[in-house]
């Protein structure tokens, strides 16, 4: 039963996690906009914690190349146009 509970969580922060971070890179306020980003990598963290344990390893590789692309893609969008 805490596994399933623990998998949820897993599944609801990673969504919410992205999507606040893609929500991040599009806002134009940057004190706002790093704020959002920080909360959504924090998000992502907590849920990766939570399911760790439970994940296969093939599952760990492809969620965290997952983040790290979206991770590329956030310092290409706000760091590499100036």
């Amino acid at each position: 039963k805490n596994d399933i509970y623990n998998r949820n969580v897993f599944v609801a922060s990673l969504i919410f996690g992205i999507i606040a971070i893609i929500a991040g890179v599009v806002l134009k306020l940057e004190s706002v906009s790093a704020g959002i980003m920080g909360g959504g990598v924090l998000l992502v963290l907590y849920g990766m914690m939570r399911y760790w344990g439970e994940l296969g390893k093939y599952l760990r590789l492809m969620v965290l190349g997952i983040v790290l692309a979206i991770l590329i893609w956030i310092g290409y969008k706000k760091f590499g146009k100036k």
